[in-house]
């Protein structure tokens, strides 16, 4: 339900305001700033730096699959 949302999300944004190419290939890198944000954040949290940790490592690993749902459905 996640990649869905995001999607949506995203590409509700980019009608509102168009993203550029280089915006839309940036958005995989931005997600992971987000996480490595939030680790920070949260580093003295052993469970919630952990489930971040979780998290990047998602966002990580399944780059191909976070760029065919949600950049490819930007219009």
């Amino acid at each position: 339900m996640w990649l869905e949302f995001v999607g949506k999300l995203i590409a509700s944004y980019n009608q509102v305001n168009p993203l550029s190419s280089n915006e839309k290939a940036s958005i995989w890198y931005v997600m992971l700033c987000i996480q490595t944000i939030f680790m920070a954040y949260f580093s003295n949290n052993e469970d919630f730096f952990k489930m971040n940790k979780e998290m990047f490592q998602w966002i990580f690993e399944n780059r191909n699959l976070i760029e065919g749902k949600i950049i490819l459905n930007i219009k």
